[in-house]
């Protein structure tokens, strides 16, 4: 099974993603403050997309890259990069 990994999976937007993937993929979810409570399929990590390296760990550990971390025109670049140097598919949910 594909693990995918949504940033900001805690925000209005990234709690509706997680909901409609959880019961079809493994997924890691980044929180950046307030810790959600823990369900059984999901696995829940602190996150703060500046800190580079923490980004492209996350990153690393994901097949599928789905970015709901903030507006993607402040971070989507830098999180793009993370996940392209693990050769990872990527979505900001931005579509023309």
């Amino acid at each position: 099974m594909k693990k995918v990994g949504i940033l900001g999976g805690t925000g209005e937007i990234g709690k509706r993603v997680v909901k409609l993937l959880e019961n079809q993929y493994e997924l890691l979810v980044s929180y950046h403050s307030v810790k959600p409570s823990v369900t059984a399929h999901n696995q829940y990590i602190q996150l703060d997309v500046d800190i580079s390296d923490d980004l492209e760990s996350f990153c690393s550990q994901c097949s599928i890259i789905v970015n709901c971390a903030g507006a993607s025109f402040v971070n989507g670049e830098k999180i793009a990069r993370a996940g392209t140097c693990w050769e990872r598919t990527y979505n900001s949910g931005d579509y023309p």
